[in-house]
């Protein structure tokens, strides 16, 4: 009984309180747009190797019909797709409810920047649309998921 009791007082001093599950997916929005951030730099940076070599291989007179300009729209998605994010998660973990929909968009930037790249990449290696679907739809798994938990935690949020 007394394990009921001092449960009882420890939910009842949290009362009012930011819940901890909202502090976790604070703080695990923070670490994935720092991976966001690096992951978009380095992507930033394949962009530019890649077309180096692009021109290289044009002023050989070699004909090439691959475009890599996607890669760098998708790298800056990402980056500015992360820093919303980052920004919005500072807000939420304010319990500041717009910083709910301020996430929504920021992970939806670089959802649409990836879906087109990755679509004009599988058709200029002649893939198909196929392949930029199911790529998408794999990679709103995470977006989709925090978005539903945070969901969950608006009722802990002021406007």
């Amino acid at each position: 009984m007394d394990i009921l009791d001092e449960t009882t007082e420890f939910i009842d001093r949290r009362e009012g309180q930011r819940p901890v599950f909202l502090t976790v997916l604070c703080i695990l929005t923070w670490v994935g747009c720092g991976l966001g951030l690096f992951s978009g730099l380095i992507q930033l940076w394949s962009y530019s190797a890649m077309n180096s070599a692009m021109n290289a291989i044009q002023a050989n007179g070699v004909s090439q019909d691959f475009n890599v300009g996607y890669l760098f729209w998708s790298s800056i998605a990402t980056m500015i797709g992360s820093i919303i994010c980052a920004l919005a998660a500072v807000f939420m973990f304010k319990q500041k409810k717009f910083g709910f929909y301020i996430y929504i968009f920021g992970q939806a930037i670089p959802l649409i920047a990836s879906f087109y790249s990755i679509l004009a990449f599988s058709n200029s290696i002649g893939i198909g649309t196929g392949f930029s679907i199911i790529s998408t739809v794999i990679g709103m798994i995470f977006p989709v998921a925090f978005i539903i938990m945070y969901g969950v935690n608006l009722k802990h949020m002021n406007k």
